[in-house]
């Protein structure tokens, strides 16, 4: 009993660095003492490679984006490769985004705490190319290897699972042939609350947007008969529209990480920003209006389904905004943190509800084959995709810029031209 309280009273009142260190210790004493068996574990792996090739890599479930995509672009690649290998796995964090997908992945994976020993040895181990597994890839997030392209649906529902996403459909008063659209903005809220880096996610600042931008779009989507539905986790504002149809389900008591992958991957088209939650519309070749994109190059572009319009760029010193081809030569757009914006003089602008809107319109008249595109229009396409970077970890942009988005990027470009001619 006494003990019993020392154990609390310490445990209450030790000082928080105290007990990182006290756990880094641990780990470091466990490496030890493990170390001569991995090793074993590590020479077997090599022996047996004439028979089997076994490689050991990292899960990379930091962020729900990442988590989604990176995994499921390793398992459609492994299907399509022609050689085996038994391939194990630790994930990088205990707690993963999204619970439901890992129990997914549980179903096509291996992954155990314990390889994390074994994989810290199997990367120092001479000849170790051909067993690691890097499932985090070199250019990030993208589909540059065009693995969806080729692909049918990626996320793939039990009998249970497809029945509690249609359950919720019909619980909130969507038939059976009601068609539904996911709107998803990124604010700081997520990562301020959810993560499990003890860290400061302002410099992810310049990627957000706000939700009221986002409000003539749902409105604009219910007059064309779609239910629309406003997902996110612990998400900032609400999407106060008056409309039984338009649903802020990251507000719901409804809401789970199961229904959150259910509505992505199965919604007729998704509108919002790049990355995060929405990948799970990725990886299932669900249609996708990305919005307030800040990274030109690396967009979600493979998709030829997909619409895209940029943040706009305001040049402090220039006093006016910058044109697509300005902010791609000068690699404006390949800045990760808002201080980096901040040092080159740039403000990035949402797009404003007006934007929003034209491209959900657009990708609706895509999608049931109502939307003509004019000759001038097409040719300003190609003359975008004429500066758009190619390589080998670029992604094939099959995607369009949104018509109107374009159209005043055009007429940006010639009123700059016109300034300079006249100077």
């Amino acid at each position: 009993m006494f003990s019993k309280k020392i154990f609390f009273f310490i445990k209450k009142n030790i000082n928080k660095k105290i007990k990182i260190f006290i756990f880094l210790l641990f780990i470091y004493f466990i490496r030890i003492v493990l170390l001569p068996i991995n090793l074993i574990i590590i020479i077997i792996i090599r022996l047996l490679t004439p028979i089997i090739l076994i490689r050991t890599g990292q899960i990379p479930n930091s962020t729900v984006g990442d988590f989604i995509f990176d995994t499921q672009v390793y398992l459609q690649e492994k299907k399509n490769r022609k050689y085996k290998s038994l391939d194990l796995f630790f994930k990088r964090k205990k707690i993963s985004p999204n619970k439901h997908y890992e129990k997914m992945l549980n179903k096509s994976l291996f992954i155990l705490s314990y390889i994390s020993f074994i994989h810290e040895i199997n990367i120092k181990f001479p000849f170790n190319e051909k067993h690691i597994v890097h499932i985090r890839q070199i250019g990030g997030s993208r589909d540059y290897k065009d693995v969806f392209h080729k692909s049918s649906t990626a996320l793939l529902f039990s009998k249970f699972e497809n029945n509690i996403g249609l359950n919720y459909l019909k619980k909130i008063g969507l038939s059976k042939n009601d068609k539904f659209v996911c709107i998803v903005n990124r604010d700081s809220n997520y990562k301020n609350f959810h993560s499990q880096d003890n860290k400061d996610w302002s410099y992810h600042d310049h990627r957000n947007s706000d939700i009221n931008n986002y409000r003539q779009a749902a409105i604009e989507l219910e007059k064309l008969g779609y239910w629309v539905l406003r997902m996110g986790v612990a998400m900032k504002g609400s999407l106060n529209c008056n409309s039984p149809k338009i649903i802020d389900y990251s507000k719901s008591r409804d809401r789970t990480d199961l229904l959150d992958l259910y509505l992505f991957s199965k919604c007729f088209f998704a509108l919002g920003r790049d990355g995060g939650i929405i990948c799970a519309s990725y990886v299932s070749n669900v249609p996708c209006a990305l919005v307030n994109v800040t990274n030109v190059v690396e967009s979600p572009a493979s998709n030829e389904k997909n619409l895209i319009i940029y943040k706009r760029f305001w040049h402090k010193k220039l006093s006016r905004y910058l044109t697509l081809e300005e902010i791609i030569i000068n690699n404006f757009s390949n800045y990760y943190s808002k201080k980096d914006y901040d040092k080159n003089n740039i403000d990035l602008h949402e797009n404003n509800n007006e934007e929003i809107a034209e491209l959900a319109i657009e990708m609706h008249n895509r999608l049931n084959n109502a939307e003509t595109y004019t000759n001038f229009e097409n040719e300003l396409q190609k003359n975008f995709l004429s500066i758009f970077p190619k390589g080998n970890y670029f992604v094939k942009f099959r995607a369009r810029v949104g018509k109107k988005y374009l159209f005043r990027d055009h007429q940006l470009s010639k009123k700059y031209e016109f300034y300079k001619k006249n100077q």
